[in-house]
């Protein structure tokens, strides 16, 4: 319980730093990857907290 619940933090934290990174770059493919990761980050921090997976 406690393992799953760190794990969802720490995903959660990481696609909140990683969504700005992505907003400012330049680079369209470089944009979506970083979007992309962020936004899976973040599914997978819920799902993780919520103990779904």
């Amino acid at each position: 319980m406690e393992t799953n619940l760190i794990l969802g933090i720490v995903f959660f934290i990481l696609g909140t730093f990683l969504m700005p990174i992505g907003l400012k770059e330049q680079q369209k493919q470089k944009k979506f990857l970083l979007i992309g990761a962020a936004v899976l980050s973040d599914i997978l921090g819920v799902l993780f907290i919520f103990n779904i997976l």
